[in-house]
């Protein structure tokens, strides 16, 4: 277990008078949390949602001065939700540092300051490739990938479609014995790399 202040092991020497050390750090005088997030962290099962909910955070300080923004499907693998956003940057990080892409960044400055793709187009029309690495890394659930469970459910609920299921690696081994074919002579597999 690591100490939420300096990440340091649980248990070390460390001065107890320091204030940053203290499990009361960021409460008032009165006992009452300093800081509440706002309800969308406690809204999903994300990092950011389990921290509110370990702190008891339930409701929302502060008004916003900002004004809701609608939410972006226009892609066809991800849903960005601006109004979610903390502007934490792990996307725009993971976008240009790790996959090298750059297709979404920070824009604007003070109260209107945000991330979204190039010229504030929406995803789909920009070179985004659609990885959802931007999605593993959001906290808050400001980008998502998008759910096709319920097409999927009304396709397998439909009685005029038949339905095959297969579980990779053994694709290309079942579509060769299905088919008569040796799995030497059957399109090569394009789920790994070779």
């Amino acid at each position: 277990m690591f100490h939420v202040a300096r990440g340091r092991p649980e248990g070390t020497d460390h001065d107890p008078g320091d204030s940053r050390d203290s499990p009361h750090r960021g409460r008032a005088a009165a006992g009452k949390p300093r800081s509440e997030l706002p309800d969308l962290l406690t809204q999903r099962q994300l990092p950011v949602a389990d921290l509110a909910q370990r702190l008891g955070v339930k409701k929302v300080r502060f008004k916003s001065v900002l004004q809701p923004v609608p939410v972006d499907e226009s892609s066809p693998s991800l849903v960005r939700d601006p109004n979610k956003c903390v502007l934490c940057g792990d996307c725009v990080r993971m976008c240009w540092e790790i996959q090298g892409i750059g297709a979404i960044d920070f824009a604007h400055r003070g109260h209107e300051a945000c991330v979204q793709p190039a010229f504030g187009k929406p995803l789909g029309e920009v070179e985004c490739v659609n990885c959802g690495q931007c999605a593993s890394v959001c906290p808050t659930g400001a980008l998502t990938v998008k759910s096709e469970e319920d097409a999927v459910w009304n396709l397998l609920a439909d009685p005029t479609k038949k339905v095959v299921v297969q579980i990779a690696p053994a694709v290309r081994v079942a579509w060769a014995s299905a088919s008569a074919a040796s799995p030497e002579r059957s399109p090569p597999d394009r789920s790994s790399p070779p």
